[in-house]
């Protein structure tokens, strides 16, 4: 049954099984009360690995693990950053929830611990300082179990040992972590097996290595267990030992030990056989145990004077214990413990009373009578409210060492690590701040404020940014229930959650404000171990969890949150396709919810145009490696809703896939995209970038190539990504080791430039300024008519520009995130004194009676202004700038009035152009003008020829003043005009009762 116990007062109510307790510390924020979730037995474990093993889904012969650690290694060794999509990262938390450790190491001169971590990180601090930190974020280092710092000639060396497969798990950095270097000898174990246990000796000062392997013998087709030994500071190994399983038997039985200080001998356990290695690397033996099988655990004491060794054998998750204090001739049973060694550092014995007892499983225990009896430290329950002096559950490693004749014991948990001096009778957290090892399966952040954040982590519960933070620093988060929770999701951008627990889900109505929640425990069978959910787009009390059925196969269930409880309903259509296929992915069109997507755990993909009443299944999905395909991710395009991607195990497969046409057919999508495992996926709000969660790390496709970049980069935890989504203008990722971290894309730049001018004369100078916004890097100019033609700097020097003409500038910047131009046509615009314009368009004569006259010029394409004259100046005023002037003629100005204009612009006023001559005259008694007259030549120098109406009379010529000069008595013929003055003339008549005039001009 599963027990709810919040750590407060105890008070105990049997019949719902449940403990309530509260504690605050002074010096912190009050933390809320954690609800306690019990049944994380062995079942559980197993589940789990299932569950990941079936993630990392593969062909026989494939080994994701080897294809993980390739890329990650490749990956440290190289500078080149692959694809264009960069930005800045920051660390967002938690700072007070630290994960699990391995081991620790105890430096005796300065005081500092180092602690190794299940993401792979070494960290180092000061036990109460608070002063952690990371060494080799850039390269992790999972699986840890042995840790030395050695001298070597010129500084220190770092060794490590890990059990990870298909490695030689083997490696030593000579510049504290910065770099690394896998030994050589162990080829064997790395193509298959692992490396179970390293210990270091002193031969005349000189540190030698032995390893303890498990490999496989491809020669006679079996397991073999192996003994290496390095005497060349750990750079290279060669076996000295071979034990045959078929005649030893299997690996659990065998472990290796040497006394930290003492570093003189190496022990070995062979099944019940208890020895030592000579200087020839034979095992001499020494002792026999009782004939028991079981996962074999061996430690001792030896303080150079008395040496005792203990044993432990775990069957059927029941440790017992075996004891010499005759330095191993013989041995005794001792005590038992109702539960086995959590790893293989879980057991050891103090360095300072032999006959004191560390042992650690899901709680810790300590025994003061050489392991007749054992006293549990805590129940793992009391840990939540009293986190300072209480383990937490899950105990990796017990790590004692000599201090000035005392003893100090580090204690390695799930939940960071604690210190004790006193033999593990009290114990204190040295990991409450500034530890940054959170394991987090999944993050969901409230949209409305940032600074909310809800996270699921393994083996740290539930959790909650504490309130009130501003997200300046690395946020500290409250434990509102404990064990591993993923899958958050909401209907309401987070103002509620659902998510699962391995068993059951749950709901919390108001979760920014309140502790308040529902559960409801799994019904039926067949459930992945952490199974996925998708919110209700149209309600966030209801959410859909994969299943699972209550029959058989692979179902879909509603839940909804009604009142006081959580109802289900089971849907009918089934995924398993009559196999073991489970539903692994769920998703929805936010664009049209009726369209509803799932993936499953064998590369199937379906969907439904009906709010998923009715299922088919997408025969397009079926490219190279789909049925090692397991599908973790399904995100559906807002912007183009027939616009589907696909991630998951990418290992014998594609990592990614992605649709165009609704799911009905697909293609690979992972240029750029390593085979590894896809974790999670989420489109920013622009729907240009794809973000990626992968087991090797964060990705980013630019979707406008199509090309995915690694975001690894200086600062970033080399960790598995678990999840991603994206929070305003950023990406929110969740680490499995190092905590939420927050990658901000950087856009590229804008371009924008301003000129001190723009207009002028040849020989101008022009100083440009970058205006650019987004944080530009680099910057060209290109100035098409100028000196110099180009330029790099982001405000280049003046610009000479000396000839006349339009010209185009061209601005491109650039940063990481890619680049933009701006180009301005015909900006420049440089100019020359202006030409004369054409002579000015004006009638050539007007009357004494008109008091205005329009006047144009069709310009000169130089002139910014016109400067108009007019000769004499008593003739009149223009009063213009333009193209267009009107002449305003003085009062009684009778003449000739010459007009003419210049052009004008900043290099200074043109030539004046060809004089218009315009004859202001006196009309009295010169009629209107006479259309049907012929006057020719006209400018005439001597005979004037004219026609006139036949019925014509009183004709004769008179000046502009309106002088008669001469009378004719023709209505056509010649008149020889050679002595009149050069001027305008009238040839005036009456036909009728009407005056007619026709004006001709005599000529120089």
């Amino acid at each position: 049954m599963k027990k709810l116990i919040p750590a407060i007062a105890i008070l105990f109510v049997a019949t719902t099984g449940i403990l309530y307790f509260i504690n605050i510390k002074p010096q912190r924020p009050a933390p809320v009360d954690t609800i306690i979730v019990d049944g994380e037995d062995e079942a559980h474990f197993e589940k789990k690995k299932e569950w990941f093993d079936a993630m990392h889904r593969t062909a026989p012969g494939d080994n994701w693990k080897a294809m993980d650690i390739e890329y990650r290694h490749e990956r440290s060794n190289s500078s080149k950053k692959t694809g264009t999509i960069s930005g800045t990262w920051s660390e967002v938390g938690s700072n007070n929830l630290a994960g699990r450790t391995h081991l620790a190491d105890y430096d005796q001169e300065t005081g500092e611990v180092y602690l190794l971590t299940s993401g792979g990180n070494i960290w180092k601090g000061t036990p109460g300082n608070n002063d952690w930190q990371s060494y080799n974020d850039h390269f992790q280092i999972t699986g840890a179990h042995f840790f030395r710092r050695i001298s070597i000639e010129g500084g220190e060396r770092w060794v490590v040992a890990t059990s990870d497969w298909n490695i030689q798990g083997f490696l030593y950095s000579d510049d504290q972590g910065i770099s690394w270097n896998y030994t050589t000898g162990l080829e064997n174990a790395a193509d298959w097996g692992n490396l179970r246990r390293a210990v270091m000796i002193l031969d005349s000062g000189n540190p030698v290595f032995y390893v303890l392997t498990m490999e496989w013998d491809y020669t006679n087709w079996n397991k073999i267990i192996c003994v290496y030994k390095s005497t060349d500071l750990g750079e290279s190994f060669s076996k000295v030992i071979e034990y045959p399983t078929p005649q030893y038997g299997p690996e659990a039985e065998f472990d290796m030990w040497t006394e930290y200080e003492q570093k003189n001998t190496v022990y070995i356990i062979e099944n019940e056989n208890f020895g030592r290695l000579d200087t020839q690397d034979q095992v001499v033996n020494i002792g026999t145990l009782p004939a028991v099988s079981g996962n074999t655990r061996l430690t001792g004491f030896d303080n150079g004077t008395e040496k005792r060794f203990y044993v432990s054998k775990t069957n059927n998750s029941v440790t017992a214990f075996y004891a010499s204090d005759d330095g191993g001739v013989t041995w005794s049973a001792k005590g038992s413990v109702s539960e086995g060694p959590f790893q293989s550092n879980s057991f050891a014995a103090s360095v300072i009373n032999p006959e004191i007892l560390y042992f650690g499983g899901v709680n810790a225990y300590r025994s003061e009578n050489s392991g007749a009896s054992w006293t549990k430290v805590n129940d793992w329950w009391e840990y939540y409210g009293n986190e300072m002096t209480k383990l937490h559950a899950d105990i990796p490693g017990m790590c004692p060492f000599e201090v000035d004749g005392s003893e100090l014991l580090f204690i390695n948990t799930d939940g960071g690590t604690y210190i004790s001096e006193d033999y593990l009778a009290t114990v204190e957290n040295i990991s409450m701040e500034n530890l940054r090892i959170s394991q987090y399966y999944t993050t969901l952040t409230y949209k409305e404020d940032p600074t909310v954040i809800y996270a699921g982590a393994q083996d740290q519960g539930y959790q909650r940014t504490v309130a009130g933070q501003s997200g300046d620093n690395v946020y500290n988060f409250d434990q509102l229930i404990s064990g591993d929770y993923g899958h958050l999701v909401s209907g309401d951008d987070g103002a509620s959650t659902w998510c699962v627990y391995p068993g059951f889900a749950m709901y919390y109505p108001d979760a920014v404000n309140s502790t308040n929640r529902k559960t409801w425990d799994f019904v039926g069978s067949g459930f992945f171990w952490m199974p996925q959910l998708m919110e209700d787009p149209y309600d966030p009390t209801g959410c859909y969890l994969a299943g699972g059925s209550t029959t058989s196969g692979s179902h879909i269930y509603y839940l909804n949150s009604n009142g006081y409880s959580i109802s289900y309903e089971e849907q009918d259509f089934d995924f398993s396709e009559g196999g073991d296929a489970k539903i692994s992915a769920m998703a929805y069109s936010k664009a049209n919810p009726i369209n509803r997507y799932v993936l499953t755990s064998e590369g199937g993909f379906f969907y439904s145009n009906d709010y998923g009443v009715n299922w088919n299944k997408s025969q397009g999905f079926s490219g190279p490696g789909t049925h090692y395909f397991y599908g973790n991710s399904i995100i559906v395009s807002e912007n183009e809703p027939l616009t589907i991607y696909v991630g998951g195990s990418g290992y014998s497969s594609c990592p990614v896939f992605v649709s165009y046409d609704g799911g009905l057919n697909f293609e690979t999508f992972n240029a750029g995209l390593p085979g590894t495992l896809v974790f999670d996926m989420v489109l920013d709000d622009s729907e240009t970038i794809l973000f990626a969660a992968t087991e090797v790390g964060a990705f980013a496709c630019d979707l406008t190539t199509g090309e995915w970049s690694d975001l690894f980069e200086a600062g970033v935890p080399d960790q598995a990504f678990w999840s991603v989504e994206w929070v305003n203008s950023f990406a929110r990722f969740a680490t499995y080791g190092r905590g939420i971290w927050d990658f901000t894309p950087t856009l590229a730049p804008t371009a924008g430039f301003l000129a001190d001018q723009n207009v002028g004369c040849a020989g101008m100078e022009v100083s440009f300024m970058d205006i650019s916004t987004g944080d530009p890097q680099e910057w060209l100019w290109e100035f098409e008519g100028g000196n110099p033609e180009t330029s790099s700097l982001q405000n280049p020097p003046p610009v000479l520009y000396e000839n006349k003409g339009s010209y185009s500038v061209s601005l491109t910047v650039t940063n990481q995130g890619g680049s933009n131009t701006k180009v301005m046509e015909d900006y420049i615009m440089v100019m020359e004194i202006p030409g004369a314009p054409d002579q000015v368009s004006a009638p050539d004569s007007v009357k004494l009676t008109d008091l205005t006259t329009d006047l144009y010029t069709a310009g000169s394409p130089d002139a910014l202004t016109y400067n108009w004259l007019i000769i004499p100046e008593e003739a009149g005023v223009i009063d213009s700038e333009e193209m267009y002037a009107v002449l305003h003629w003085s009062e009684g100005f009778i003449g000739d009035a010459e007009i003419t204009v210049a052009g004008y612009n900043q290099c200074g006023m043109g030539e004046y152009s060809t004089p218009k001559i315009i004859t202001r005259y006196l009309n009295v008694g010169i009629g209107e003008e006479a259309l049907n007259a012929k006057l020719y030549p006209n400018p005439v120098k001597n005979i004037l020829n004219y026609q006139v109406d036949p019925g014509a009379k009183n004709i004769s010529i008179v000046n502009s003043q309106g002088v008669s000069l001469l009378k004719i008595h023709n209505t056509e013929g010649t008149i020889d005009v050679s002595g009149f003055k050069p001027g305008n003339y009238f040839l005036i008549y009456t036909v009728g009762n009407q005056n007619m005039s026709a004006r001709f001009l005599k000529m120089y």
